[in-house]
């Protein structure tokens, strides 16, 4: 026990961030009701390709929380605001798939979006490049560091 040689380490507690995947309750689908979801989840990819409407945002601004979860009736409020008129037996079926909470009725928006609104080609690089490592650029082959001319082969390209 790694207590029994170290009386003096203190072990943090977990955050919510560590225990959230174990806290997942997914129910098991049928392949019918699988089937039933991806023709669900590419209809609605196909409309949202054409409309562009900003789903994460629509849903984010109903998650007073900041959980990336709405309620079962905020996400049918939004998706019917949004022009989506899903019947109770296709709200069902997402449901079944993103209400993973075990009281199913906490819809996973976050998961929802990445399905069925993925970034376009632009957003994604842009969201590559806003993440990466920012590098000083190379000095200039032409300008010192104050914006004067450097002289190029021996001969100077600025009469001063």
């Amino acid at each position: 026990n790694m207590g029994d040689k170290e009386p003096d380490l203190s072990i943090g507690m977990p955050d919510a961030t560590t225990t959230a995947p174990a806290r997942r309750n997914r129910r098991a689908l049928t392949a019918s009701q699988k089937q039933q979801v991806q023709e669900l989840e590419e209809m609605i990819r196909s409309r949202v390709r054409v409309r562009r409407p900003q789903l994460r945002q629509r849903f984010r601004d109903m998650d007073q929380t900041s959980r990336n979860h709405i309620t079962r009736s905020q996400f049918a409020r939004v998706m019917h605001t949004l022009g989506f008129e899903l019947s109770a037996a296709n709200l069902d079926t997402l449901c079944a798939v993103y209400c993973d909470f075990g009281n199913h009725s906490e819809f996973n928006y976050l998961d929802f979006c990445t399905s069925c609104d993925p970034p376009m080609e632009e957003e994604a690089i842009a969201m590559r490049q806003q993440m990466t490592e920012y590098y000083d650029p190379p000095p200039s082959k032409y300008f010192d560091s104050r914006g004067t001319v450097l002289a190029s082969a021996g001969r100077s390209l600025c009469a001063c």
